[in-house]
């Protein structure tokens, strides 16, 4: 059996329609575990309301809020099934998109699965993640171990893990930020994790979150960074969370060649050392952003990398 783990907080405008969503896949034997984050709107009321007429729907609530990667780690625990896959309330999934999962996962740790963006209002903007940047380098299996030293391309709502392997990555540690992130570097370290270009949901985009032309927006950042320090200061604060979340797993499994290699760069961008930058960056730089040096995209990755570094040096 699959255990669908669906975390809430304050999502009564589209939760309904995610809902009929879940309750509507085309495999039978599946379980809906729900922990609400002691929302303050009538997401749990919503809930209830599911929960009374489906025996399959389990519903909790926290008494405090304790925020996306730690409400995820409780509902873990709360699942009875073979397999977890992780869900958020906005989105909409596919029909079959467990049962995509369930064949692609095979005998891996965990398994990820593309999804098509619709906006607000859930029309179809005919663009899917394999489509927008990183997705659009999917590595061979030998490559996603390096890869995920630096980015993750796997979407935490199109994903599932056996039970017993997200069981074993726990506790998350507390300075490690995403926890599809943390389980995908994990299994990868193993060779026991796979990808699907297949779609399983739609991707709800929000003003906040919608996909810009990367070109523009890489000239964006590149002016931004030049002259704005906020925007130096959490590119910055990206490295120290990768960094951290390598070093945890260090600490927690075994220590990786291809790990501390990642360490030493993300160093290097803390500390300034542009030499070592430029280095690393045209080396690795297809296993950092999952694309080629064949445009000004790679240009002005590089700049921006370099200005937010020299923000390190004293």
């Amino acid at each position: 059996m699959i255990s669908i783990a669906l975390a809430t907080y304050n999502g009564e405008l589209f939760l309904k329609e995610q809902m009929e969503s879940l309750i509507n896949q085309t495999i039978t034997e599946y379980e809906i575990v729900i922990c609400d984050d002691n929302s303050t709107d009538s997401t749990y009321k919503i809930l209830l309301e599911y929960k009374s007429k489906y025996s399959f729907v389990k519903v909790f609530r926290n008494e405090r809020n304790l925020g996306f990667k730690k409400n995820f780690e409780k509902i873990i625990g709360l699942c009875s099934g073979n397999y977890i896959a992780f869900c958020d309330q906005d989105d909409i999934w596919t029909s079959d998109h467990l049962e995509i999962l369930l064949k692609t996962i095979e005998n891996n740790y965990f398994v990820g699965a593309n999804s098509e963006l619709i906006d607000q209002s859930g029309n179809r903007l005919n663009l899917s993640l394999m489509n927008t940047k990183k997705q659009t380098y999917i590595p061979s299996s030998a490559e996603y171990k390096r890869t995920l030293c630096y980015s993750n391309i796997f979407q935490g709502a199109c994903s599932m893990g056996r039970t017993e392997f997200l069981k074993k990555c726990l506790p998350i540690p507390e300075n490690v930020k995403y926890h599809d992130w943390w389980f995908a570097l994990i299994a990868s370290m193993d060779d026991k994790i796979v990808y699907s270009k297949n779609v399983v949901l739609f991707y709800r985009q929000h003003e906040n979150n919608v996909t810009r032309n990367n070109k523009f927006n890489l000239v964006r950042k590149t002016f931004d960074y030049l002259f704005n320090k906020e925007s130096k200061k959490k590119l910055r604060e990206q490295w120290v969370i990768n960094k951290t979340m390598l070093m945890e797993y260090e600490k927690k499994f075994a220590a990786s060649n291809l790990i501390s290699v990642a360490i030493k760069y993300y160093d290097s961008c803390l500390s300034g050392d542009i030499k070592a930058i430029i280095c690393h960056f045209f080396t690795n730089y297809k296993l950092m952003f999952l694309a080629e040096k064949k445009s000004l995209i790679f240009i002005f990755r590089l700049i921006n990398y370099i200005l937010c570094s020299h923000g390190g040096r004293r």
